[in-house]
């Protein structure tokens, strides 16, 4: 069909030579759509150089790189989030290797009071008790951060919630 004979009947024809006055291409148009979309996406042309280019709707145009786009980011998210839930597992096993350090440290320290006890040297005892118990306070600071860390969520979880809320207020 020529651009004159387009024109005179009221068709709407791309120069992909579809008919899309009907709405929704089929499903092979849509592939064919995506065929010739998809270089320009790949370049990085944008949406309305790429609409004059093909002779596609920039709304069309638009659907289909978004589509894209949100296809990148939700390869790349899992991977992410995949990552953020490994590094918060590390930090809780860390933290429980420096309270077990600690509680080992402790102790120590409560083996040496009991020496200095026994052997009356109250000016060690004053000392190391001192010690214990900035120790104690350390085990305190850590075992804090550790439910802290375990009681934060994940990425995903945050995301999953973030759905179930749109969903619920219908956004």
């Amino acid at each position: 069909m020529t651009e004159e004979s387009q024109e005179l009947s009221g068709e709407d024809v791309t120069k992909d030579g579809f008919d899309h006055s009907n709405g929704r291409p089929t499903k092979y148009e849509q592939i064919e759509i995506e065929r010739q979309l998809r270089p320009y996406f790949e370049g990085s042309y944008s949406a309305y150089v790429t609409s004059q280019k093909t002779g596609y709707d920039i709304k069309t145009v638009l659907r289909y790189f978004n589509k894209w786009k949100q296809e990148i980011l939700d390869s790349e998210n899992v991977d992410f989030l995949k990552r953020a839930k490994e590094q918060k597992e590390r930090a809780v096993i860390n933290l429980e290797n420096q309270i077990h350090s600690l509680e080992d440290f402790k102790k120590d320290i409560e083996a040496i009071i009991k020496a200095a006890t026994k052997a009356g040297n109250f000016e060690l005892v004053e000392k190391f008790s001192k010690l214990k118990l900035k120790t104690i306070e350390d085990i305190v600071k850590f075992a804090s951060a550790k439910i802290n860390l375990v009681n934060t969520a994940t990425s995903d979880v945050v995301i999953e919630l973030e759905k179930m809320r749109e969903k619920k207020d219908g956004v």
